[in-house]
């Protein structure tokens, strides 16, 4: 099985990994080859990677960039799906300003379901809807409000 993975770690740029039955392409925390403003692509991973379309599955979690920069990664992310391969997005829901906690105080940041399908290209949608989540703060417990994406390419 090879998976891709895409998240933010804190504040610094996006992370990378990919595993596959001989190891990793590239360790987290390796140098960017390419960079924009959150996020980059290591020295192994060249468009022809992409068009292999060879991952069996590719989280893309809790990662808060701008909505033209995540669009354009969930476009590479789907591209390097193999055929019936799952792309799995989730991250803090735009609802969760309001009605939620934790996450990115940003809206620019959040999404929402409908705005992740919009992204999805020909993938085929199985799940898309907030979920929540118990979180626990020194006073209880409350709830944190998750996008929740499912898609996969038809096989």
């Amino acid at each position: 099985m090879r998976i891709l993975g895409f998240w933010l770690v804190m504040s610094k740029p996006t992370s990378f990994i990919a595993c596959t039955p001989t190891g990793l392409i590239c360790p987290a925390g390796a140098e960017p080859a390419e960079r924009t403003s959150t996020a980059y692509w290591p020295p192994q991973w060249s468009a022809r990677q992409t068009a292999e379309a060879s991952f069996d599955a590719v989280p893309v979690v809790y990662l808060h960039v701008a909505a033209a920069e995540r669009a354009a990664i969930l476009a590479r992310a789907a591209a390097a799906l193999a055929d019936g391969g799952t792309l799995l997005v989730v991250g803090h829901d735009r609802a969760n300003l309001t009605a939620g906690v934790g996450g990115p105080q940003d809206p620019a940041l959040l999404y929402t379901p409908e705005e992740i399908v919009a992204e999805m290209g020909g993938l085929r949608v199985l799940r898309a809807e907030t979920a929540r989540r118990r979180v626990p703060l020194d006073a209880g417990v409350a709830e944190a409000l998750d996008t929740v994406v499912v898609a996969v390419r038809a096989a």
